[in-house]
């Protein structure tokens, strides 16, 4: 299959899903994704650990339990970044404190608001939405490679794809410039 007839596919499989089961599902990888972060924190010897994530919209699966999580850790210092458009090419990670920072953006999807001071440093953890990544931890999205872009530009430890076990395929067409996870988590794996 090519990119294309990937992404339909898996379009298909993501509106399938029940808002129980995506309600489910994110449940269970925000708890995973709590315990690597964690684990991560204790291991890293670092007093500060950046974490970028992203708001869910439609079937994705949403992290907003994780993010309460960190939102209310305050013993360690654990910072919440979140993407935001500023262009038809360019993204950007913005510090984000509470959930009511956010407001619409490009594609409907809720990013910072622009009182939130735009992150330029190293991020320990990237967690990555995704139509589909498969067993090689490549991933495919909606086509527009705003985050190929910004991760071929920035510095960063751990790319962590984030998805329901119905967009694990078997191989997803790449590119040169397709940038491939560290590892995936799904309701069913950490992989």
């Amino acid at each position: 299959m090519n990119k294309a007839e990937t992404r339909n596919l898996l379009k298909l499989r993501s509106k399938a899903l029940s808002d129980l089961e995506i309600v489910e599902h994110s449940d269970i990888i925000s708890d995973y994704i709590v315990s690597y972060i964690d684990e991560y924190s204790a291991n890293s010897g670092k007093s500060d650990i950046y974490i970028a994530s992203y708001m869910a919209k439609g079937s994705e699966v949403n992290l907003n339990k994780l993010h309460e999580y960190i939102w209310n850790k305050r013993e360690k210092s654990m910072h919440l970044l979140f993407p935001r458009v500023i262009n038809a090419q360019e993204m950007e990670f913005c510090h984000v404190n509470s959930h009511k920072n956010f407001q619409s953006g490009v594609f409907g999807i809720l990013e910072p608001d622009k009182n939130c001071n735009v992150y330029k440093g190293f991020i320990d953890i990237v967690l990555i939405p995704g139509l589909g990544f498969d067993r090689n931890n490549n991933r495919i999205g909606h086509g527009a490679g705003y985050y190929d872009r910004y991760l071929g530009t920035h510095s960063y430890n751990k790319l962590i794809g984030v998805a329901h076990s119905c967009q694990i395929v078997d191989c997803i067409p790449t590119d040169i410039y397709d940038v491939q996870m560290n590892q995936i988590i799904t309701e069913n794996m950490i992989g």
